[in-house]
């Protein structure tokens, strides 16, 4: 019912700046990491003098690489291509043993001593527009590749009984479109010397992301689905108010996510 864990990291940068002309910028650089992680259960036996089971190591040596070309159209408006590279690591609790109860989904949840660090590779193309008070508007395209996503499983081990645990798939692949504006009214309906419709901001974030997993050559008959956890469009906004003398303010959001998938089934 516990376990004992360590992570260690060590990380370097250098990045550099470079303006050709007055139009085109590249921004790039490199991320060196090595991180380690040791994860140990207890020795249950009798004997006393046994220590505790090592029970995953990993040590990575990760080049994170990141590149920026941005062409400027005027001083207010750009358009940016960038590329990268990105890791998510999975948690102590997704690699012990341990088990818990999850009353929430009436579950026991167990980690998986075998999983991997995920590697994500970026490429996004945006056009932004900037303005006075930190307004803004963006349009872009993106694409992801996942090597070794993690997911998250459930396995009927009984009538009533579900485990769940985490498991890494072969790759994934998410592109889509993403659009995103924050706005004063007085922008909007064109009236900037308004000081009501300037005590007013608009804030949009929308996305549409297709996503598909691919498993390993074992279970190939699996039909495709999306990624688990990852919805097919997500919208985010807010309306929100603030007194330009009092110093006092309101705000409303809105959120809605797509179906997605909480848990992927076994083979059986």
């Amino acid at each position: 019912d516990r376990y004992r864990a360590t992570s260690n990291q060590t990380a370097g940068f250098m990045m550099f700046d470079n303006k050709f002309t007055d139009h085109w910028r590249l921004s790039w650089g490199v991320r060196i990491e090595q991180f380690g992680q040791e994860l140990f259960t207890p020795y249950t036996g009798l004997d006393t003098t046994k220590k505790d089971t090592l029970l995953t190591r990993h040590i990575y040596i990760d080049v994170l690489p990141s590149i920026n070309l941005i062409y400027s159209l005027n001083d207010n408006s750009n358009f940016r291509f960038s590329v990268s590279k990105t890791l998510s690591r999975p948690e102590f609790r997704e690699l012990s043993r341990f088990r818990f109860y999850d009353y929430t989904s009436n579950a026991t949840i167990e980690g998986n001593p075998d999983l991997r660090r995920t590697n994500i590779y970026n490429a996004d193309l945006r056009y932004e527009i900037f303005q006075k008070f930190g307004q803004m508007f963006t349009v872009s395209a993106f694409f992801k590749y996942f090597v070794d996503p993690i997911e998250q499983t459930v396995d009927f081990t009984g009538p009533e009984t579900r485990v769940k645990s985490f498991v890494n798939a072969k790759s994934a692949i998410n592109y889509g479109f993403e659009t995103e504006f924050r706005l004063k009214f007085s922008t909007i309906f064109r009236k900037p010397e308004s000081v009501l419709l300037n005590s007013f901001l608009l804030t949009f974030n929308a996305a549409l992301i297709y996503s598909q997993v691919k498993f390993e050559d074992s279970l190939s008959y699996i039909l495709p689905r999306p990624l688990q956890g990852q919805s097919p469009y997500v919208i985010n906004s807010s309306l929100q108010y603030q007194h330009p003398e009092k110093g006092w303010g309101a705000s409303i959001f809105y959120n809605i996510i797509g179906d997605r998938i909480s848990e992927v089934g076994n083979d059986a």
